[in-house]
């Protein structure tokens, strides 16, 4: 096995670990709004400050990620990140459960800062559309998550034996990325500029807001699709679990076929094509109560969000290639900025008006992802033969 395709593997364990513990945490958020009781209103305020960890956080790890490389980075966060995840598990009043998911998403932040920095390196020596497979790989982590969570919901299992073991995976993600990438692979011309971290102006900001759309998407689902199944389909609790899966296995499905997708279609009519998806999607979700259209539902939505957000890691990274990290961080605020704001939204909107309400406004946010399509039609895919 040649250095790359232990980079390569390095990188996939590195997201299906931040994956793995994302994915773990939001199966679990019933168990710990039954155990605090939160309303709606209540539950969405934890999870701002889960996203306002996030979000504090790529600045700093955009920075750190060109001053110490992004293996590194990603290294020393697969150590740490377990701990706030733990944490979680043992928080027994409001306070301490809201620090604990503060760091939770600070940690979970700046890992998908290093790690799609890193992704973008390979991605670029190798001269293939490896980011959606990487991204795949994030989907695959959090299904196995949300299926541990099950699989402890349905066995009883205490919350803080379940978390403490999904974090031992953290060991041999951190031996094998210590031992597999001391070489980095690095952009030539990388460290020629110290830019600091900027908000994206221009086109890269078109860019961003349509990672947005998307990742508020696909952060809702994670934490509203079992409740939407159960409140306006009228499903059973086994039912409505079952939502989030077939989400996650379409998402995942969608992005191991990235590259071949982009090959045959062109940038351009990918992102058409899988925006349209997602606003069929929705549209049935809305429109109509029946709990197999809304599986379909939930499929064509996993596959409408799939791909897009890591094109636009690629053209974040294409854009700013001398600050790679800088540049992932700026599209980060919005891409995982969405994703952890997507279920507060969600939360609040539905708290005013009604769940079917809230999950409109997806349909809003698939059109202007249609309209915003030609912003990426300088991202290339290069195919080695």
């Amino acid at each position: 096995m040649n250095h790359i395709s232990k980079q390569i593997i390095s990188v996939s364990f590195v997201f299906i670990f931040n994956g793995l513990l994302f994915g773990t945490w939001a199966s679990r958020i019933p168990k710990i709004n039954e155990l605090f009781n939160f309303s709606e209103m209540g539950l969405s305020a934890l999870l701002l400050l889960l996203a306002a960890g996030a979000i504090s956080s790529f600045p700093i790890a955009g920075r750190l990620t060109d001053k110490i490389d992004a293996s590194r980075l990603s290294m020393w966060l697969c150590i740490l990140y377990p701990i706030p995840f733990v944490l979680i598990s043992l928080s027994d009043s409001v306070i301490l459960l809201a620090v604990s998911l503060f760091l939770f998403g600070w940690i979970h932040g700046a890992m998908d800062v290093s790690m799609n920095a890193w992704g973008t390196e390979i991605e670029s020596v190798e001269e293939k559309t490896l980011m959606p497979f990487f991204h795949a790989m994030f989907s695959f982590g959090a299904g196995v998550g949300a299926a541990s969570g099950i699989l402890a919901a349905a066995l009883n299992i205490e919350l803080f034996v379940h978390f403490i073991i999904v974090s031992l995976v953290a060991i041999p993600v951190y031996v094998w990325v210590r031992k597999n990438s001391n070489k980095q692979v690095r952009i030539a011309t990388k460290n020629e500029s110290k830019q600091t971290f900027s908000f994206p102006r221009g086109k890269l900001l078109l860019v961003a807001l349509v990672a947005f759309s998307c990742a508020l998407g696909e952060g809702a689902m994670a934490d509203w699709a079992s409740v939407y199944m159960f409140s306006e389909v009228n499903s059973t609790h086994a039912q409505a679990a079952l939502a989030y899966t077939i989400f996650s296995i379409f998402m995942v499905l969608t992005r191991l076929g990235g590259q071949r997708i982009i090959t045959v279609l062109g940038v351009v009519n990918t992102v058409k094509t899988f925006a349209v998806s997602s606003m069929v999607g929705a549209t049935l979700l809305v429109t109509i109560t029946n709990i197999y259209i809304s599986y379909f539902a939930f499929a064509l939505l996993g596959i409408g969000y799939a791909i897009i957000m890591p094109l636009a890691f690629s053209k974040a990274a294409k854009i700013n290639k001398r600050n790679t990290g800088t540049a992932i961080a700026g599209i980060a605020m919005f891409a995982y900025g969405g994703m952890l704001l997507g279920p507060v939204l969600i939360g609040v909107l539905a708290e005013f008006s009604s769940l079917k309400s809230a999950f409109s406004t997806f349909i809003i946010l698939s059109v202007f992802v249609l309209l915003s399509s030609n912003q990426f039609n300088d991202v290339r895919n290069k195919t080695k033969t």
